[in-house]
Formats: structure tokens, C-alpha cells, sequence
């Protein structure tokens, strides 16, 4: 996949980055709020975020040891603390 980007080659796309943590990260969060203010996530129901290791701070040196492509690492990054954040937070209310 790519285009991959790095800062020593100047091929950063900081439009691009944006779009994907808006959409992967920002996109989840939207979606969970609107079920939950329609009154579709009741208590016992579940939220389920898919997500991946691609957001793991340690598995960047297995995965990707070179570096780059910020815009997919860092919005997979932002969807995972926005899960862990948002079970915090339906917690009170069961879900």
C-alpha cells in the first residue's frame, strides 16, 4: 500500500493525515454518539470499535522500524485511546 511518508524524503501529506484520523478515529466516535443519543445503546448493549495493532507505540519497531507513514499509524493510535476512552465512559451507564 502508500504512498508511505516521510519527512526526509518531503513527501508528508498533512491534508491527508487529517482526513485519516478524522475518519478512523473521529468517524467511530461520531457513529457510537449518534447510536447512543437515538437511544439505540441501552444498558447491557455493547460498542464494538475495530481497530488494530497498527496504532501500538511498541509494535512500530517490529512492524515498521524505518518510520513513516504518520497519517494511518497516528489515526489508528487516536481510535485506540478513543475506544479505551469511550468504555470509560458507557461504563456508567451498562453498556
Amino acid at each position: 500500500y502508500g504512498p508511505q511518508e516521510k519527512v526526509i524524503e518531503e513527501t508528508l501529506n498533512f491534508d491527508e493525515e487529517l482526513k485519516q484520523i478524522d475518519i478512523c478515529a473521529v468517524g467511530p466516535l461520531r457513529v457510537t454518539s449518534a447510536l447512543f443519543s437515538a437511544g439505540a445503546l441501552k444498558e447491557g448493549a455493547k460498542a464494538v470499535v475495530i481497530t488494530s495493532q497498527a496504532g501500538s507505540v511498541e509494535w512500530r519497531f517490529t512492524q515498521n522500524p524505518e518510520g513513516g507513514d504518520y497519517g494511518h499509524h497516528m489515526s489508528r493510535a487516536a481510535c485506540n485511546i478513543m475506544g479505551v476512552l469511550l468504555a470509560q465512559e458507557l461504563k456508567a451507564k451498562g453498556i
